[in-house]
């Protein structure tokens, strides 16, 4: 009954050998990103948007509304940071965010809205039509 088990050994031991073991960098590529959040999640075209990663330091960020960028790293703890501008000719809608990071890939779906026009301040927050002076009253 011990041949069994020996022949096993043996086999594994050979398959170690040629390569067929754990990769060279398991372990070693970094925390797998935990997070992504947006800021604002709702932006004109044309506005600033800020994504936070967590567990993503020396990682890159992209989404088919900004240009991909490298992340920076937030206060020397293991989230980073990165700010973009909306191209003003992009078009409205949904758009995901992706962090490649040391340890994985992360993907944030619909994680902000684009849209034309500029938000109105006042009476209404972000209403089509201007505060008129019975509004402010």
């Amino acid at each position: 009954m011990r041949t069994i088990p020996a022949a096993l050994a043996a086999g594994c031991a050979v398959v170690f050998a040629l390569g067929g073991g754990p990769p060279a960098s398991a372990g070693q590529a970094g925390p797998s990103p935990q997070e992504i959040v947006v800021t604002p999640t709702s932006v004109p075209l044309g506005g600033k948007v800020t994504v936070v990663v967590r567990a993503c330091a020396g990682g890159t960020v992209h989404s088919p509304g900004f240009p991909s960028a490298r992340l920076r790293p937030v206060d020397g703890g293991d989230s980073a940071t990165a700010a973009f501008t909306l191209g003003a000719a992009s078009a409205p809608g949904r758009y995901d965010v992706t962090a490649r990071c040391p340890g994985g890939e992360l993907t944030r779906p619909a994680a902000f809205t684009a849209f034309r026009g500029a938000v109105h301040g006042g009476v209404g927050g972000a209403s089509a039509r201007r505060a008129s002076p019975a509004d402010m009253a």
